[in-house]
């Protein structure tokens, strides 16, 4: 067996296909786009009574840059199985893989890693009863929650994990009845809910469902509506002025974006204009407050720093880690001025909920597929709720 993999356009046609592999067995199992273009591929190379793991980066037409196999000597097969490959904010990847111990009970194992190839982190994650991560996705705050099941020996339950940037695991929670119920794929909702796909078996069938569910950032279950659309509306009051002058915009997954040209950043710059404080002082006036006095429904307030792509002449790694650099200036920047100008209380609780952050190019604003980098040079402000 060989790993096959075939790009398209965005209209479905075929770009090119390729062929990958060694002289044993070989499955893909999972794909990601770095943002320069290129791809990196997971998969397993099996031979004897041993399953390597594949780590393969390629160009965005195919070539490969370099393969990377991860041995693991075993006694039995399926010692290490990788499942499932995302990209994170800052460009790193994350992988979770289902780790067997000597019982054969499965164990979750993820490992932090770089475009060129360094290990970063790799943790396990020990539970009471085997589990198995399907899905994971990264939140803004650079959280995660990753889904699978974990079962014993007549029961099979969805598994739910909030685990930290270090992947230290903050909370989980299982959910499903006495048959077999797994949660297969989860994506993260514009309210910070997380939307979870899977199966569930009925009481009294063998018939098997789709199952669909929706969870807060806590990994309970959503029992009501969230409060989304009701902070939504009171931001577009309050903002009512900044948005019919086209200064801001406000979208439904609570983050507010600059969009007035006179108000974004030039090339390299990070300290606050003029203009610039002016106008931050008047969103503050109101923003604040307002989250102030509805801090009980509220996680956090995210003062995100962005940049365009380019840096000179500088080579990716360069560019990418002097972008990050800046976009963390622009948000400390902000952030330290804004938290300079608020009452005590207001500040007091600000340091249990504020957060700076730094997204480099990450969210770069494209207008046709083209980047407009003017645009891009900005901060911009999100409301986490509870």
């Amino acid at each position: 067996n060989d790993i096959f993999i075939t790009r398209f356009n965005k209209d479905g046609q075929k770009l090119w296909s390729k062929k990958y592999g060694t002289i044993y067995d070989d499955e893909g199992i999972d794909a990601v786009e770095a943002t320069d273009g290129s791809i990196i591929v997971i998969g397993t190379t099996s031979y004897e009574k041993n399953r390597d793991i594949s780590i393969m980066r390629l160009t965005e037409n195919g070539n490969r840059i370099w393969l990377k196999h991860y041995q693991k000597q075993a006694n039995d097969d399926n010692t290490v199985i990788p499942k499932k490959i995302i990209r994170l904010k800052d460009n790193n990847f994350v992988l979770a893989l289902t780790q067997y111990d000597h019982m054969k009970k499965e164990n979750i194992r993820l490992i932090k890693f770089d475009l060129y190839q360094n290990i970063l982190l790799d943790r396990e994650i020990f539970t009471r009863y085997p589990s198995e991560i399907n899905d994971i996705k990264e939140y803004s705050d650079g959280k995660f929650i990753a889904v699978g099941y974990v079962k014993d020996t007549y029961n099979t339950d969805g598994l739910a994990m909030i685990l930290d940037s270090n992947f230290i695991l903050l909370t989980q929670e299982h959910y499903g009845q006495e048959n077999y119920d797994v949660f297969n794929a989860v994506t993260i909702m514009h309210n910070s809910q997380a939307a979870i796909a899977g199966v569930h078996t009925n009481n009294d069938s063998q018939e098997t469902n789709m199952w669909i569910t929706k969870l807060n950032r806590d990994a309970t279950m959503a029992q009501v509506s969230s409060s989304t659309n009701n902070f939504y509306e009171k931001l577009r009051d309050i903002f009512k002025v900044e948005l019919k002058s086209k200064k801001i915009e406000i979208k439904k997954d609570l983050s507010i974006n600059i969009i007035d040209s006179a108000l974004y950043f030039e090339v390299g710059a990070y300290k606050l204009t003029s203009t610039q404080k002016s106008f931050l002082s008047r969103v503050s006036a109101k923003l604040f407050p307002f989250v102030y006095a509805n801090k009980e429904d509220i996680q956090s307030l995210e003062i995100n720093g962005h940049t365009s792509s380019e840096w000179g002449e500088s080579n990716f790694t360069d560019t990418y880690l002097n972008n990050e650099k800046l976009s963390l200036n622009r948000s400390y920047e902000t952030m330290s001025y804004l938290f300079r100008e608020q009452k005590k209380a207001i500040q007091v609780w600000l340091t249990q909920a504020l957060r700076g952050i730094g997204c480099s190019s990450s969210q770069h604003i494209e207008y046709n597929n083209i980047e407009s980098k003017e645009k891009s040079r900005r901060v911009s402000f999100k409301i986490i709720l509870k």
